[in-house]
């Protein structure tokens, strides 16, 4: 496994999400189509959850959305990451905080 895709791991299991992605952005330069699309999803992921913990959660979703359509494009996990693992931690991530927001959501037209 590559050093920067390693350091990249680790930050962001530490919650450094922002971080995470800088080294991976480095990295992900480097690659070719299908592993720089993985590394891309991988991205995304790590933004999509810096985002979300400035509290600029429809940004965040947006890019969750975008990763998972990359993650799609990818068939097999290709850096040893549990991709199915992380895909559904973060489904649960983003399926709470719709929830939560609805339950808060009050619309009025008249």
């Amino acid at each position: 496994m590559d050093h920067k895709l390693k350091q990249g791991i680790e930050l962001f299991n530490s919650g450094n999400f922002f971080e995470a992605h800088e080294v991976w952005e480095s990295y992900w330069n480097t690659l070719q189509t299908p592993e720089k699309t993985q590394l891309q999803a991988l991205i995304q992921s790590a933004v999509a959850l810096h985002l979300l913990t400035q509290g600029r959660e429809i940004g965040a979703i947006k890019v969750w959305n975008r990763a998972i359509s990359n993650f799609k494009k990818v068939k097999e996990p290709l850096f040893d990451i549990l991709i199915e693992d992380l895909v559904e931690q973060m489904q649960n991530v983003f399926s709470d905080f719709s929830e939560l927001k609805a339950q808060n959501v009050k619309i009025r037209l008249i």
